[in-house]
């Protein structure tokens, strides 16, 4: 459960959400679900806002191994080069398939 604290930093951030257009307001009918959120603090004091989805039928689990910097270095050869990318918003993008755009509106 939520604290003030907590649900204030999550308005915050779905307004954010709905500025850049990752979301938008919908109303609600009963084909619809909803999923709980939870937030992590990030290392410069910001919060960032996780959908859980965990135990949802329409999502498949798949793992994920997130490599440590260590195991990238093992790929690294001679005459490679290497770049940073600004990927704040990167995780806001996703393939959303037409058949089931319905569900999102």
């Amino acid at each position: 459960m939520l604290n003030s604290h907590g649900a204030s930093i999550i308005e915050i951030e779905i307004l954010k959400l709905l500025d850049l257009r990752v979301l938008k307001p919908v109303v609600w009918n009963d084909s619809q679900f909803i999923l709980p959120i939870f937030l992590r603090p990030k290392k410069n004091n910001e919060y960032r806002m996780i959908l859980n989805l965990k135990k949802n039928e329409y999502v498949p689990y798949q793992h994920f191994k997130m490599d440590t910097f260590e195991t990238a270095l093992l790929f690294v050869r001679k005459d490679m080069y290497m770049c940073t990318a600004d990927l704040r918003h990167a995780y806001n993008q996703y393939l959303l398939l037409l058949n089931i755009k319905h569900i999102l509106d």
